[in-house]
């Protein structure tokens, strides 16, 4: 924050990205996977990174923290999603002018008139039509949204009303990748899910997006387009002997430092309160959960 000196840490936070600079950065516990396999989010988001796909993610690196001297587990830091991370990553220091959604229509940043107005003219126009898919092609980075709901189906991920996009002056609709505690075999709890329906629920007329990917797949080039750029995915990013390895790498992290996690924080109360049984998870839980990880991936 400007009260407290300079407004932007000046530190490479991150070996393999460009910048030197960064205004904000988050540690990040786990999420809704914290008790399970800790790894789910930076499996999804880290194993695009690298590839050509096009999304943005967050870059990541683990740490064991310490407050005040006191042990306080494993932590992901990673760049922050706001206005100034989307501004960064696209090379520009406008970092005001951009919109950012969440949802299905609910500004994360900025305004969302230009995107209403866009699905009000999806839905009532069939994109089979030259003129009215090329006015969607103008406005929409059609491979970022491709490559997005690839990656969000292959993952199983069932939160999908945590989606994001954004578009900067001048330019087109693009995605931001992102929370995957509920995908590869988890919709936060330890029931599988490896035959979870992702596609199915994608398509539903009450999930966002989904306007805009049934009329895409209604357009016979485009669905075709989207089925081999599946297939090129599944044998590339998703192979599965990629996958395992890079779910190796993840359980090398945070391996050695789980059951003395666990058994600071997952006990039946913590600080005197009861917690909620989400919560509470012991070490074995940790390797089920790998197990099932891995089960997902082959």
């Amino acid at each position: 924050r400007d009260q407290y000196g300079r407004d932007r840490m000046e530190y490479p936070f991150f070996e393999d990205l460009p910048f030197s600079e960064y205004k904000a950065v988050v540690l990040r516990a786990g999420g809704q996977d914290q008790s399970y396999s800790k790894i789910r989010d930076e499996l999804a988001t880290g194993l695009l990174q690298g590839m050509d796909v096009n999304v943005l993610t967050q870059a990541y690196k683990p740490y064991v923290l310490y407050l005040n001297g006191e042990y306080w587990g494993v932590y992901f830091m990673k760049e922050k999603r706001n206005r100034f991370f989307v501004a960064q990553h696209e090379g520009t220091e406008n970092a005001t002018d951009l919109n950012i959604i969440k949802s299905e229509d609910t500004a994360f940043y900025g305004s969302t008139q230009e995107w209403r107005d866009l699905m009000s003219y999806v839905r009532s126009h069939d994109l089979n039509d030259g003129a009215a898919y090329a006015y969607v092609d103008e406005r929409v980075d059609l491979s970022s949204f491709t490559d997005y709901m690839i990656c969000e189906i292959y993952a199983a991920n069932s939160d999908v009303w945590n989606i994001q996009y954004y578009k900067l002056p001048g330019g087109k609709w693009k995605w931001i990748y992102y929370d995957f505690c509920w995908s590869f075999g988890s919709s936060g709890t330890s029931t599988t899910h490896i035959t979870h329906p992702t596609l199915s629920i994608r398509r539903l007329s009450s999930k966002p997006c989904s306007d805009l990917f049934n009329k895409l797949l209604a357009v016979p080039e485009w669905r075709d387009a989207f089925c081999r750029r599946f297939a090129e995915l599944l044998k590339t990013v998703y192979a599965p002997e990629r996958v395992n390895a890079y779910i190796d790498t993840l359980y090398g992290y945070v391996e050695p430092e789980m059951a003395r996690e666990r058994e600071k924080f997952n006990s039946a109360t913590w600080l005197g309160i009861k917690q909620p049984a989400i919560n509470i998870s012991d070490y074995k839980e940790f390797q089920d959960q790998i197990a099932l990880v891995r089960k997902f991936a082959n």
